[in-house]
């Protein structure tokens, strides 16, 4: 599916909505770039709530270094996702 909307001024420039998924992410360790994968987990994030999406896997790729995984990283997922993951 081929979400429009989420481009705001343009390619290269953040949004409103990619600054506010940043934020959120960043609250449980998880840093995104303001213009590309905030757009998308954005839009991601928006189709969860609104209910067009009952579940969706971000696939977050980084460019350079992997940072170290938080601590206790998988108490914090869903039960269902633990179970799949043990």
């Amino acid at each position: 599916m081929i979400r429009r909307g989420f481009v705001g001024r343009g390619y290269g420039h953040p949004t409103p909505g990619s600054l506010a998924a940043c934020s959120a992410l960043a609250a449980h360790g998880i840093a995104l770039d303001a213009v590309y994968t905030g757009k998308a987990y954005a839009c991601m994030a928006q189709d969860l709530q609104h209910g067009r999406v009952r579940r969706a896997l971000f696939w977050h790729t980084l460019r350079g270094a992997v940072p170290e995984p938080a601590p206790a990283w998988q108490a914090r997922l869903p039960p269902w996702l633990r179970r799949k993951l043990a």
